[in-house]
């Protein structure tokens, strides 16, 4: 009778190992499907990301453009109304690089 519970103990042991190994294989799926779902909302993020600085970037760059022209304009009309001033003013400028540039 021991034989006989012995190998049945050897048989209950053999089929939890063999559930064992399922268990684990079926872990390693799911394992597999999660690091491949991570991976793909990763790579979405970072396309929405990218996507977003990109709009972003533009919209600096438009509104950059908007003051240099403002700002082109503004000089523009100010040598219009007070030419002698600009004219002053830019003399002043390269006689001030002059003497910056003529030390070096």
């Amino acid at each position: 009778m021991a034989a006989d519970e012995k190998q049945d103990d050897v048989r209950a042991l053999r089929d939890e190992v063999a559930r064992l190994r399922a268990d684990i294989a079926a872990l390693a799926k799911d394992l597999r499907s999660l690091g491949t779902a991570a991976a793909g909302a990763a790579e979405q993020a970072a396309q929405s990301g990218g996507e977003r600085l990109k709009t972003d970037l533009d919209e600096a760059i438009a509104a950059l453009r908007r003051r240099a022209e403002e700002t082109l304009r503004d000089a523009k009309a100010g040598v219009e109304e007070r030419p002698l001033f600009a004219v002053l003013i830019a003399l002043a400028i390269g006689f001030i690089l002059g003497k910056v540039l003529d030390r070096r």
